[in-house]
């Protein structure tokens, strides 16, 4: 088991990860939330100056793995992070019908590729 610490200071920006005894720490612009994916060993942030604009991946040196914006007509809402589990993340849309609703997305961590995976209430 992996022996590992993780916080983010919202107004600092600063991330900070202590992974098997190596910190890693780190500033990102506009940091809106963050969290650590325990099974990807990934942090995933959103950022933006009033809303979350991207989703960027970091590797547990603090290196970016990649940014991406939200998939189209969706706004990024927040990261769902239950312990141990792999994060998921819930974004916003319009409905043909002009009803703004919550869905999930899946994070390939890899790539991050966004897959819609169902409706979040």
């Amino acid at each position: 088991m992996n022996d590992t610490h993780f916080s983010a200071d919202l107004a600092t920006g600063l991330i900070l990860l202590n992974f098997n005894g190596r910190l890693s720490i780190w500033k990102q612009l506009a940091l809106q939330q963050a969290d650590w994916d325990e099974p990807a060993q990934v942090v995933l942030a959103l950022s933006g100056p009033t809303f979350a604009e991207s989703l960027h991946c970091f590797e547990v040196d603090g290196r970016e793995r990649w940014r991406v914006a939200a998939p189209p007509n969706f706004e990024f809402q927040y990261l769902l992070a239950p312990a141990g589990e792999a994060i998921r993340l819930v974004c916003s849309g319009t409905s043909s019908a002009g009803d703004t609703l919550d869905w999930y997305f899946k994070v390939d961590k890899q790539t991050g590729t966004l897959t819609r995976q169902g409706r979040s209430y």
